[in-house]
């Protein structure tokens, strides 16, 4: 039991380090953290804490994206506007599929309560984070109207479930 707590303590530690170094503005420091303590997140098959570390993921490709918009850059981080986008949509598509199965599991076995308006928070957080990202780079992806479209898409499913919340 006691190796486990320190597990548990350690993978704190390493998101809060990430959330610090993303708010500092470090979001390359941040996005190597966040991509180590998600390979471990994945080893250990915590479906939570995969589904923070893929969403915290792709709000730091957002903002490595909208640094290089700013500066002008051709790259941050060894990546291209085109591959943030790529792996930004990536993070964001993982998120939101953990999330909407441990939201059904959830379901399945507990049915609706004020714990499931909370799932339903947090997913609806996922969608809006995801319909930004999409708006924002769908010019640097090969289909950007199918980018627009899930943008747009995934807006109003994020309204719909903060309706339901509410």
């Amino acid at each position: 039991m006691a190796v486990f707590s320190e597990t548990v303590e350690t993978l704190y530690k390493v998101v809060r380090s990430a959330n610090s170094a993303f708010h500092a503005g470090e979001l390359e420091v941040a996005s190597l953290i966040l991509v180590d303590a998600l390979r471990l997140f994945k080893r250990l098959g915590n479906k939570k804490a995969i589904e923070i570390a893929s969403n915290n993921l792709g709000n730091i490709m957002l903002g490595m994206y909208q640094e290089m918009e700013t500066d002008n850059l051709k790259t941050i981080g060894g990546f291209t506007k085109r591959q943030l986008a790529v792996k930004g949509i990536a993070y964001f598509h993982e998120a939101i599929q953990e999330g909407e199965k441990s939201y059904e599991e959830f379901y399945e076995l507990q049915g609706w309560s004020t714990i499931c308006l909370s799932f339903m928070q947090h997913l609806a957080n996922r969608y809006f984070n995801r319909s930004l990202f999409l708006l924002t780079v769908k010019d640097d992806y090969e289909k950007p109207d199918e980018l627009k479209q899930l943008g747009i898409r995934d807006l109003r499913i994020a309204s719909d479930m903060d309706q339901e919340v509410i």
